[in-house]
């Protein structure tokens, strides 16, 4: 390799990391962040309830099970 493309590499995840840790400050710090982070947390809550629901209904339905 050569330092151009090292270059390249540190600025990419110098930047990456920049990002990720604003992103984590921002969540964690600030009410707003933390009312983001409450509300996405009840939504997967509800995702899973509402997956499970339709793995039951799959299982119940004839047309999904195999016919010989």
């Amino acid at each position: 390799m050569n330092a151009k493309e090292d270059t390249n590499k540190f600025w990419s995840g110098f930047s990456i990391g920049a990002i990720a840790g604003s992103v984590i400050l921002y969540a964690f710090a600030t009410k707003k962040g933390r009312k983001t982070i409450q509300s996405l947390l009840k939504g997967s809550e509800s995702l899973e309830h509402d997956l499970e629901g339709i793995l039951e209904l799959l299982k119940k339905n004839p047309l999904s099970q195999k016919t010989k």
